[in-house]
């Protein structure tokens, strides 16, 4: 019986490249993955993926950054 965190989703190289953004701000070029093309990735709803992620970040996990820009 496989555990929950035995979860394994075949994603390719060239699909994550495919959805990496870069957007400038105040001169600095950053490389992004929008929520929805990692919930895509880990086929999951996009609601459910930003409560994980918020979750994590309560716990003090650097892992995951969020930015919103105006």
């Amino acid at each position: 019986m496989k555990n929950k965190n035995d979860l394994v989703i075949p994603i390719t190289v060239q699909a994550v490249r495919d959805n990496i953004y870069q957007i400038e701000r105040n001169g600095i070029l950053v490389q992004v993955v929008l929520d929805k093309d990692l919930a895509d990735f880990y086929e999951m709803e996009v609601k459910k993926l930003n409560q994980q992620v918020s979750r994590s970040l309560d716990r003090g996990s650097k892992l995951f950054q969020n930015e919103t820009f105006d």
